[in-house]
């Protein structure tokens, strides 16, 4: 019996696993070496590391919540979502029962930066929260180089917002430079804002039909908004994540948000 067709199955098994896609390989997990701040990339200033440290290390001594960051060059080619996800759920921040931790990414020839949420601190750390904050902080400070400021930014506000939903004060910390309310009421304002729009245009075009043939007459529904306006895809305010399980179990789920520069 021939060899030949046996190795040529074989070359082409081969062949067909070096052609498959990086995700569908095991990638290289960060260790977690016990700290909250992995500065891996060295973008983070010593002060503001052992800042970082000593806050986050009171936030877990205080709430049970664990928020870390990491720092790295590149994530080679994987996507920051995934990355984040696998390098979360390996670490298990928050521990097994309570999924009460987060993780900080940036990636910085990426350009790219995400939090990433376990189950028990989404809540508190919504995906729209998330990613409005990382853009943010993306804008102010790593557009411009800024990595230590940003990440120390981004740190203070999930911190300050985690304790504040856990009852907690955190000794030494300031205020983050940019209130929660503001997001909140913005948001808020564009809407009104969409919403008077579309009534102005609906009433507007009531007014137009009126004197048409089988058109409304004017004053009538004028109120009255077309339900095709709500139907069809619409968009999302905020950013970036989905809150969706990836697998079975607790640990991180995929919630989160991020932003690239």
């Amino acid at each position: 019996m021939s060899t030949r067709a046996p190795l040529t199955s074989l070359t082409l098994v081969l062949a067909l696993s070096l052609s498959l896609p990086g995700t569908l390989i095991a990638q290289p997990t960060v260790e977690d070496d016990g700290t909250f701040v992995m500065d891996h990339a060295n973008v983070v200033s010593a002060a503001d590391e052992t800042n970082l440290e000593r806050w986050l290390i009171e936030l877990e001594q205080k709430t049970g919540a664990q928020l870390k960051v990491l720092t790295v060059s590149t994530t080679d080619g994987e996507d920051i979502f995934s990355f984040s996800q696998r390098t979360a759920q390996a670490w298990a921040l928050g521990g097994e029962k309570e999924d009460d931790g987060a993780l900080i990414v940036l990636a910085v020839k990426d350009r790219n930066v995400r939090i990433q949420t376990g189950y028990g601190i989404e809540p508190i750390l919504p995906d729209s929260w998330c990613g409005t904050q990382s853009r943010d902080v993306a804008q102010r400070y790593f557009r411009d180089g800024l990595y230590s400021a940003g990440l120390t930014e981004l740190s203070l506000r999930a911190a300050n917002r985690i304790a504040q939903a856990k009852g907690v004060t955190l000794a030494g910390v300031p205020a983050p430079r940019q209130n929660d309310n503001q997001d909140g009421a913005a948001i808020i304002a564009i809407l009104l804002l969409a919403f008077a729009l579309l009534i102005l245009i609906t009433y507007l075009n009531n007014r137009r039909n009126g004197g048409r043939p089988g058109g409304r007459r004017r004053g009538s529904d004028w109120w009255v908004v077309p339900t095709s306006t709500w139907s069809g895809g619409g968009g999302s305010f905020g950013g970036g994540g989905f809150g969706g399980s990836f697998g079975g179990g607790g640990g991180f789920g995929g919630g989160g948000g991020g932003a690239s520069w």
